[in-house]
């Protein structure tokens, strides 16, 4: 069984060294990015929606400046996402902004 698990994990890794990407994957060159681009977005009682609303806004900034090549959240680097929330239970707001350096 460690023989089996440990020839897996060497698979993998030659894997990724062969395709150019580690084991967090693809490497971006610095390029390759813009400078950083602050996306926001709010919503009533919904964190994930907040989110979303924050990386559309940002995506939506980004392609704006940069253009369409650069508007894609998941090849941005330094990703930063986090909200913050505001009022009561039944009354709660939630705010968000996505930080990032849009790359192609």
């Amino acid at each position: 069984m460690k023989r089996l698990l440990f020839t897996t994990l060497l698979l993998v890794t030659l894997g990724a060294l062969a395709f150019g990407t580690s084991a967090s994957g693809p490497v971006t060159t610095l390029g390759d990015c813009k400078p950083t681009v602050t996306g926001n977005g709010s919503a009533k009682n919904n964190e994930p929606l907040a989110k979303s609303r924050a990386k559309d806004d940002w995506r939506d900034k980004a392609g704006a400046a940069h253009g369409f090549a650069y508007q894609h959240w998941i090849k941005s680097s330094g990703k930063n996402l986090s909200c913050s929330r505001s009022g009561g239970l039944g009354n709660r707001t939630w705010t968000c902004a996505a930080i990032s350096q849009p790359c192609r």
